[in-house]
């Protein structure tokens, strides 16, 4: 996979032929942005977290120009690409990945974290079908608050709080849950629309 701070990609270990997704993060990029930040916070919330639905870091380390994160390698792709491929799900299906995502989403925020950017891009699927969530750079460990205000997600999936720039919780990742829930039993989002302040408004 690709983006604009960095990408994953698949490597071996010599050593012990062990495979791990690495993603690497540019500093630069990160910098310009303003974002430097978000790249330990990521690592920060993965290696305090430890869950079957919640995909694992190895290691983590960095040269002059870029973040290195060595993570448990997923093979079943994302979510995402799973639900173009195959359109729509069966209701049991859709039932017992509402769930997984539910028990990830409870841990993290029983650790005082709100993960801020749930959607089937960054949901994984293992060899044996379950979920496994992915994508920490938009985390944020709320332990010494109680509410954070930053404006930042993915459009579709806004909370009303954030579009309206208040101060939120947790409470967001269950209204994109919710979100996800109405996409995958419908096939798309509920307030999608092609003008982003209709869409916002339609969500408020």
């Amino acid at each position: 996979g690709k983006g604009y701070y960095g990408k994953v990609m698949l490597c071996r270990e010599k050593k012990t032929n062990r495979i791990y997704a690495i993603k690497t993060v540019h500093k630069a990029r990160l910098i310009k942005s303003g974002k430097i930040l978000t790249i330990f916070a990521e690592r920060n919330v993965l290696l305090k977290v430890k869950h079957p639905f919640i995909v694992r870091i190895h290691f983590a380390f960095q040269n002059n120009t870029k973040f290195y994160l060595g993570l448990e390698y997923v093979p079943g792709g994302e979510l995402f690409k799973h639900l173009a491929d195959s359109g729509r799900l069966p209701l049991d299906e859709i039932r017992l990945y509402i769930a997984e995502m539910a028990l990830a989403i409870d841990y993290l925020h029983s650790m005082h974290v709100i993960y801020r950017d749930l959607k089937p891009e960054n949901i994984l699927i293992d060899l044996e079908g379950h979920l496994k969530l992915t994508d920490f750079g938009l985390v944020k460990d709320i332990s010494a608050m109680s509410s954070t205000s930053t404006f930042c997600g993915t459009s579709e999936y806004l909370a009303p709080e954030i579009i309206k720039e208040r101060s939120y919780d947790e409470m967001i990742d269950w209204w994109e849950l919710g979100i996800m829930t109405y996409e995958l039993a419908f096939g798309d989002t509920p307030y999608v629309h092609r003008n982003k302040a209709k869409m916002y408004d339609e969500i408020c």
